[in-house]
């Protein structure tokens, strides 16, 4: 009896289903090459708004030069008179924008929403290395884009307490405050945690 030839792929560790058609198999890996190829941009929100949604640029946020750079006034990021919307170009960093506006009033969740976009964004500013940028690598649009549910993250109380008390020693840093609290001694300096906190981030996916 004659064997019929078969095709494997394994992708991300994961076995995919036999082909027996070599056609079929082919097509498969183009298919993933340009899935990997597309822009890939992650937004989270901190409640679910559907498996698609229209996010539309209504958020201020840092101004952006003509050059991509942030600009600065009297020591400060000027806040942008155009309408934007935020993401960023992994998970990790999507969440740390959405946990550090807490600070700003926002909902406190330690569940995130994520979705993906993959429109090409009108600015990046993921070279920014000012403040918790340096973690965000965050792109701007400045029109609608859609937005595709793919997941959510729960960060554990660990994660927390690490991004927190990143903040807290920026904080003391930027704005001369006291000593950090008890939960964050365990940390030498803001350089100290630096690290930690871009290895952590790394680490979250859907």
């Amino acid at each position: 009896m004659k064997h019929l030839q078969t095709y494997e792929l394994f992708i991300g560790g994961k076995k995919e289903p036999r082909w027996n058609s070599k056609e079929v198999f082919e097509n498969r890996i183009i298919e993933l090459i340009k899935e990997k190829e597309r822009e890939r941009y992650f937004r989270v929100m901190t409640e679910f708004v559907g498996k698609e949604v229209m996010f539309e640029p209504n958020g201020y946020y840092e101004a952006v030069d003509e050059d991509g750079n942030p600009v600065i006034k009297y020591d400060e990021f000027w806040i942008s008179d155009i309408g934007e919307i935020c993401a960023s170009k992994y998970i990790g960093g999507a969440i740390m924008g959405a946990f550090s506006s807490r600070n700003m009033g926002a909902k406190e969740t330690n569940t995130f929403y994520v979705y993906e976009i993959n429109d090409a964004p009108d600015k990046d500013i993921s070279h920014w290395n000012i403040g918790d940028f340096i973690f965000l690598e965050e792109v701007r649009f400045r029109k609608n884009v859609k937005g595709r549910y793919i997941g959510k993250v729960v960060i554990n109380k660990e994660i927390e307490n690490m991004l927190s008390c990143w903040y807290e020693f920026y904080n003391k840093d930027h704005w001369d405050e006291e000593n950090v609290s008890d939960k964050c001694e365990k940390f030498k300096n803001i350089e100290d945690i630096n690290n930690y906190v871009y290895n952590e981030l790394k680490k979250l996916n859907v």
